[in-house]
């Protein structure tokens, strides 16, 4: 993000940053407050912005990743399907041990890279609430109690 926090002088009328007898000490700290509030505004939102993006980039590629595997798998199981239907009509001569463990390695392949995408690409128990970590994180936490001696 390129865009920079607002000024205070852009957002406070002009007579309360002059020199002036009407100017007490509490303004000038309200001021402050103000302008630290905007400040912490724009900073958290440039970081809840960053994060949506970065989380739907992430998002987009894992789904590529897994149509590109997805598609890879198609054209397997074509290929054994065509393999199948070629052995059992007897234009492809293998021996019978050898297209029983052609079939089962196939198959139990297309399970494991199924397996793979759903638990490696899209998990169950992926923190999209990172956001939320970095929200405690800015926030003051509680007061303790002071503990008895």
């Amino acid at each position: 993000m390129t865009a920079t926090p607002p000024d205070i002088r852009d957002v406070l009328p002009a007579g309360v940053l002059g020199i002036t007898s009407e100017i007490q000490p509490e303004h000038l700290e309200n001021a402050r407050i103000l302008q630290t509030m905007r400040d912490d505004s724009w900073a958290l939102q440039a970081v809840v912005t960053a994060w949506k993006d970065e989380r739907d980039l992430d998002r987009s590629l894992r789904e590529k990743y897994a149509q590109a595997t997805l598609l890879g798998l198609g054209v397997e199981i074509v290929f054994a399907i065509v393999s199948f239907f070629l052995i059992g009509s007897g234009c492809l001569k293998v021996d019978q041990w050898v297209a029983n463990t052609f079939f089962v390695v196939v198959f139990m392949q297309i399970a494991a890279a199924a397996h793979a995408i759903i638990k490696y690409l899209f998990p169950a128990g992926r923190s999209d609430t990172m956001i939320a970590d970095v929200l405690k994180m800015r926030t003051p936490s509680s007061p303790r109690k002071k503990e008895r001696r």
